[in-house]
Formats: structure tokens, C-alpha cells, sequence
């Protein structure tokens, strides 16, 4: 984890400090879209393949989030269901005294909306079908690829 004051200007120095790790990094999760927009940036212009080399995360699934390349994997939060449970706390407390409140939780669920930016593309297997007098080139992703289909050619 690296504590940051989500500055754009930073993102490239805290990227290259995560990348020199001891410990491989295979995985950012910035702390929101802006960020993880800004880091599929910065990989890009050090080369880096994303998600074949490392995978992108954000939170807020933010509107543009899907329109990244790639497009974004995030986190959507429950705006609306937040407005809500913050105006009903609200009103909760307006009867008391200031003295008396005390701290609430609620837990709301946000939804992972998993995209290009986090999913490692599946392996291609290529085949050549023989038929007499027919050659016929395939390429199927490796798990659809079969025993009952003979490899004769990659």
C-alpha cells in the first residue's frame, strides 16, 4: 500500500516505486477511477501491458470508467443508496442533542464491474484441420480446444 494525497502529478513516481519492489507487483488498486485512468497511462508509457503484465483496478465507477483502453475494471458505489441512508441519519439525530449522538455504521454494497483492464486474455491454441483436399486454419481459446481435435500444426 502506498499512502498518497491523490495528486495526478505523483501517480508516474508512485507507479515506478510500486514496479521496483522486491516483490513483483502484478496488481494496482488505486483509490479511485481518476487514478487508475492515470495509472493505465503511466504503465502504457513505460511499456507495460495491461492486463498481461499488470492488472488495473479503480473505485467509483466513474462515468468515462468504460471508455478507458482499457476499460476500466472498478468498483461502482451506491450513490443514491448513500444519499439516502445519509439524509436518513440525518433526520435520526436532528430531535437529539448534539451530546447525545453517537457514531453510526451502515455497510452498503458496491458492485465489482470487472472489464478489460484486470481480465488476462485467454490463451489461443491454433490448429489446422485436414479434410482430404481441405486445410483448414483454427484458432480457439485453449479451453475450448479438445482431444478429439488433433493438433497438427501451432
Amino acid at each position: 500500500m502506498i499512502d498518497t494525497d491523490l495528486n495526478l502529478a505523483n501517480v508516474r513516481m508512485q507507479v515506478k516505486h510500486l514496479l521496483e519492489q522486491e516483490q513483483p507487483v502484478d496488481a494496482i488498486f488505486a483509490a479511485n477511477d481518476t487514478i487508475a485512468i492515470e495509472v493505465i497511462q503511466v504503465l502504457k508509457r513505460m511499456n507495460k501491458r495491461i492486463p498481461e503484465d499488470i492488472a488495473v483496478v479503480g473505485f467509483g465507477d466513474y462515468y468515462g470508467s468504460g471508455f478507458a483502453d482499457p476499460a476500466l475494471t472498478t468498483i461502482a458505489v451506491p450513490n443514491r443508496e448513500i444519499g439516502k441512508t445519509a439524509m436518513s441519519l440525518l433526520f435520526s439525530l436532528m430531535d437529539k442533542e448534539p451530546a447525545t449522538w453517537k457514531p453510526i455504521t451502515r455497510i452498503l454494497d458496491g458492485e465489482l464491474v470487472v472489464r478489460q483492464s484486470s481480465i488476462k486474455p485467454e490463451p489461443m491454441v491454433s490448429y489446422i484441420s485436414s479434410y482430404p483436399g481441405v486445410y483448414q486454419m483454427n484458432s480457439v481459446h485453449a479451453r475450448e480446444f479438445s482431444d478429439d481435435k488433433k493438433l497438427k500444426a501451432i
